[in-house]
C-alpha cells in the first residue's frame, strides 16, 4: 500500500475563497489524489472516476455522517444527513416516494406560478440580483410544495421565519463549540435558538393542522404524516420537523444558486440562449406567449433545456461530495483509516478534459451527444446517499428557467466574469449575478 498522498497544509482556508480554483490548483500541484489537514481533520480527495466509483459503490455501512456535530445542531438527529446504517436505509425508503412520478409532477403549476409572481416585481431598465429572485422562488416553492403552507399571509410568515433561521445559523457556532452557549440572551447561539424556536412552532402548528384535516392535500408534509415504516410505525412531529428542515437545507439554496448560474451562463453564451428560446417555442413558449398555456410536463421533456441544466450543474456543482469512514477502506491503492474524511471531487472530474473536451466552456450539447456514468457526473452526489430530491430539483430548474425566459428578455448588468465564493454550505456566484430586465415578452 502507498503512503498517504501529499497536499496543502492549510487546504480548508484556501477553499474559503474560490473553492473551484482551489481544488483544481491542488490537483495540478499535488496530483490526484491529494489530501489536506485543517482544524485537526484529514481529508482525502480524488477526481479519478475509478476512485469515485470505489467511494460510491462501497458498502454504505463503511461510512458515518461526515459533519454530524455541526449539522446536528440545526437539523436534529432524525435528519438523513445524521443517520447511517439500517436507520438511514429505512428513513430513505420512507422519504423517497414523494419525489418521484405523478406526485412530483403535480408541483409543476405551482413552480410556474411562483416564478411569475416573483418576476413580476422586476422593473424594466433597473438592475436586480438574480440570486435574490431565485432564492425567493425556490423558498416559496418549498413552503407550499414541501411544508404544505397556503394563504399569502401564512406563506409570508414562513418565508420570513425560514430566511431569519437560516441566516442565524452562523459559521461561528458551526466551527466553535464554545460559542454554543447562551450569553445572557446575546451572541450568535442565542440568535439562532430564538429563530429556530419560532420556526419550530410554526411548523408544529402546520403539522397539527394537517393531522386535523388531511383530506385532499398533495404536499410532502401530508405524505410524511401518512408514511409508515415496515413495522407500521409512523413519524413523530419532531421527526417530521427535522426531515422538513433537511429538505429545506438541501433543496432551497442549492437550486436557487444553480438557477442564478444558469442565467449567467446562458446570457454569456447567446447562441445557446437562442437555441433554447427556439426549443421553448415548440411547446408554446415563444414571444408573446402565455406561460399558463404551456404544459409543465411538456416543458420538462425538452432535451436542450435539460442539457442546459445539466451543463450548469457540471460547471458549478458542490466541489466535493464528502464521506467519513467508519471503518478502513482502500481507494486507489491507498489504505485509508477509520475516521478519515473522503471527498469525491465532483468539480475535478467535471473538468477532466478526457471526459469533457474543453471543460471550461459552456456547451450543453455535450449532454445530447453522450451519456455519462454516475462516477463521471455527480452534481447530486452518488451511491446510497445520492440526493433524494434530485428529480424534484431538475424539474424545478426547468420550469423556473423556462418561465423566466418566456416572459423576459434579460441582460447581464456587468460584462466581467463572475467569480465563485464559498457560502455556509454551498458555493455561489460572487455578487449574485446582477442583471437588467430589458423587455417583457409576455
Amino acid at each position: 500500500m502507498k503512503n498517504l498522498p501529499k497536499g496543502p497544509r492549510y487546504g480548508l482556508w484556501h477553499m474559503l475563497g474560490d473553492p473551484y480554483d482551489a481544488t483544481l490548483g491542488f490537483q495540478r500541484k499535488y496530483g490526484d489524489p491529494f489530501m489536506y489537514s485543517s482544524l485537526g481533520v484529514k481529508f482525502f480527495i480524488t477526481g479519478n472516476p475509478e476512485g469515485i466509483k470505489t467511494i460510491m459503490t462501497a458498502d454504505p455501512d463503511t461510512f458515518e455522517p461526515p459533519f454530524g456535530d455541526s449539522l446536528g445542531i440545526f437539523l436534529g438527529q432524525s435528519s438523513l444527513f445524521m443517520m447511517s446504517g439500517s436507520r438511514h436505509r429505512a428513513a430513505r425508503k420512507l422519504l423517497t416516494p414523494p419525489f418521484h412520478g405523478a406526485r412530483m409532477r403535480a408541483y409543476g403549476t405551482l413552480m410556474r406560478d411562483t416564478t411569475l409572481r416573483w418576476i413580476s416585481g422586476w422593473e424594466p431598465g433597473r438592475r436586480f440580483v438574480m440570486q435574490d429572485t431565485t432564492q425567493a422562488i425556490t423558498l416559496d416553492i418549498i413552503i407550499e410544495a414541501v411544508f404544505g403552507v397556503s394563504g399569502a399571509e401564512r406563506i409570508r410568515r414562513f418565508h420570513d421565519s425560514m430566511v431569519a433561521t437560516v441566516a442565524s445559523f452562523s459559521p461561528l457556532i458551526v466551527m466553535f463549540k464554545f460559542l454554543r452557549r447562551n450569553f445572557l440572551g446575546l451572541g450568535p447561539w442565542a440568535r439562532f435558538q430564538h429563530q429556530y424556536s419560532a420556526l419550530r412552532q410554526l411548523v408544529f402548528d402546520e403539522i397539527a393542522a394537517h393531522r386535523a384535516a388531511p383530506e385532499g392535500r398533495q404536499d410532502i408534509l401530508s405524505l410524511l404524516i401518512l408514511a409508515r415504516y415496515e413495522d407500521g410505525g409512523g413519524l413523530s412531529d419532531q421527526e417530521i420537523f427535522e426531515h422538513l428542515l433537511t429538505l429545506l437545507m438541501a433543496g432551497h439554496e442549492t437550486t436557487a444558486l444553480a438557477l442564478a448560474w444558469a442565467c449567467y451562463f446562458l446570457h454569456r453564451n447567446p447562441e445557446a440562449l437562442a437555441r433554447l428560446r427556439a426549443e421553448l417555442s415548440t411547446v408554446g413558449l415563444g414571444p408573446g406567449a402565455r406561460p399558463q398555456d404551456a404544459e409543465p410536463e411538456a416543458i420538462a421533456k425538452l432535451p436542450y433545456l435539460e442539457a442546459v441544466c445539466q451543463e450548469c450543474l457540471r460547471l458549478r456543482p458542490l466541489p466535493v461530495v464528502s464521506r467519513k469512514l467508519a471503518r478502513p477502506l482502500t481507494v486507489l491503492d491507498y489504505e485509508l483509516p477509520a475516521g478519515m474524511l473522503l471527498g469525491a471531487g465532483a468539480y475535478l472530474v467535471h473538468m477532466n478534459p478526457d471526459i469533457y473536451p474543453e471543460p471550461e466552456k459552456f456547451r450543453p450539447e455535450r449532454f445530447l451527444d453522450r451519456n455519462y456514468s454516475p462516477f463521471e457526473y455527480l452534481p447530486f452526489g452518488g451511491g446510497a446517499r445520492r440526493c433524494i430530491g434530485a428529480a424534484f430539483a431538475m424539474y424545478e430548474m426547468k420550469i423556473v428557467l423556462a418561465t423566466m425566459l418566456a416572459t423576459s428578455r434579460l441582460e447581464l448588468a456587468e460584462k466581467k466574469p463572475v467569480k465563485s465564493v464559498m457560502r455556509a454550505a454551498t458555493v455561489g456566484p460572487k455578487g449574485g449575478v446582477r442583471m437588467v430586465l430589458a423587455e417583457r415578452l409576455g
